[in-house]
């Protein structure tokens, strides 16, 4: 029994599915980080990092501390990067975890450097360039110095190079070639100072399933690993890779409520819409503190008995309306938000396209309080 009638449901085979077709895209020589930040994009972060531990990923990656203690508490000793700027002042945090850390400018490099030797302990670090993205990383012109000041110091090692590509999804690679070049031009200029990190990454989703020439030692795919498509549907690969990854999280509700009221009525907070005819609606135990979205429900729709069923009025924070006139639902019947239902189906994209967003958003968005439920079905 669940705490709550809606349920992610993970499928931690279609995972590895995923996993599978990301490798062969690559060379053997190249190892794979597995992306769990963001609660593992609203899967389950402890569940798909262990899941990692046996999939072979060479790393784990997450955004910040309160990811890598989640890890850690759960007793998973795998290897775990933090891909993002980290404050000097939760370095020590950090190495009590056991984490590589990413480093971008010297003064994060010196303060690390200072606390390793303080606590007589060697700290891998990779560190991030900006190669056009201009998020975060050093400027192109400081890295070669930057990769020298962390090889001469006997308790930094410097595992890793990496950058992020802006743009990799776009069927028109001018600018990600523009980067891709850039970071080359700037391993060769490490490699005439002797310096050769084992570990040289740059490649998420996009760039690992288009671009080999971006592999170089180690990919960081997120999205893909969840089954979801990276690309638009007008690239070239986007058919592709619709039928090779499989969606991992199915997200369902059930129908807990019905009552009929007549035409001419309005629905939900504000009185934004009203029924254009005597309708029957069902109430869902789904809103915007579950991560599903209040925005732009007019567009939206749930599977019924394998038909759509328009949401109605604005969603609240525990409940949405769906407009089963057309249907013969009842209640307890099964609504699916995510997933399919009798040949029908609604992806995260298709969510995130009826709402404005991204499927990252979507997926992400999902709150504590839904429960996941893991199986293994392929």
């Amino acid at each position: 029994m669940t705490d709550r009638l809606t349920t992610a449901h993970i499928d931690l085979g279609a995972y590895s599915h995923n996993l599978n077709v990301i490798k062969s895209h690559l060379a053997s020589t190249v190892g794979i980080m597995a992306v769990v930040k963001a609660n593992a994009y609203g899967h389950g972060i402890v569940e798909i990092a262990r899941a990692a531990t046996t999939a072979e990923f060479k790393y784990i990656g997450v955004a910040c501390l309160y990811e890598a203690r989640q890890i850690r508490t759960a007793g998973i000793t795998h290897p775990v990067m933090l891909i993002n700027y980290l404050d000097p002042a939760s370095f020590s945090d950090a190495l009590d975890l056991d984490l590589t850390i990413t480093v971008m400018d010297a003064h994060a490099i010196a303060a690390l450097a200072y606390l390793a030797q303080k606590r007589k302990q060697k700290v891998k670090v990779h560190l991030k360039v900006d190669t056009g993205m201009h998020r975060a990383g050093c400027d192109p012109d400081e890295f070669v110095a930057l990769a020298q000041s962390i090889t001469r110091n006997p308790y930094l090692e410097l595992e890793g190079v990496y950058m992020h590509f802006a743009d990799a999804d776009n069927a028109d690679h001018t600018f990600t070639l523009h980067q891709l070049h850039h970071f080359q031009r700037l391993i060769a200029s490490l490699k005439t100072m002797g310096i050769n990190p084992p570990l040289i990454h740059a490649a998420n989703s996009a760039a690992t399933l288009a671009l080999p020439a971006s592999h170089f030692t180690l990919v960081r795919p997120g999205i893909a690993t969840y089954g979801i498509n990276p690309f638009a549907p007008s690239h070239p690969l986007y058919a592709k890779m619709s039928q090779a990854l499989k969606p991992i999280l199915t997200l369902t509700s059930q129908i807990v409520h019905i009552r009929t009221i007549p035409s001419g009525d309005p629905v939900g907070y504000g009185c934004t819409e009203k029924v254009k005819r005597a309708a029957r609606l069902a109430l869902v135990p789904i809103g915007y503190g579950d991560g599903y979205v209040r925005g732009a429900q007019s567009r939206r729709y749930m599977l019924v008995g394998g038909k759509k069923a328009p949401l109605i009025g604005r969603v609240s924070m525990d409940q949405s309306c769906i407009d089963i006139t057309d249907t013969s639902a009842s209640v307890g019947d099964e609504v699916v938000i995510i997933g399919t239902q009798d040949g029908l189906s609604q992806s995260a994209t298709d969510l995130a396209m009826q709402t404005g967003t991204i499927s990252y958003e979507v997926l992400t968005s999902l709150s504590a309080r839904v429960t996941r439920c893991y199986t293994t079905s392929i």
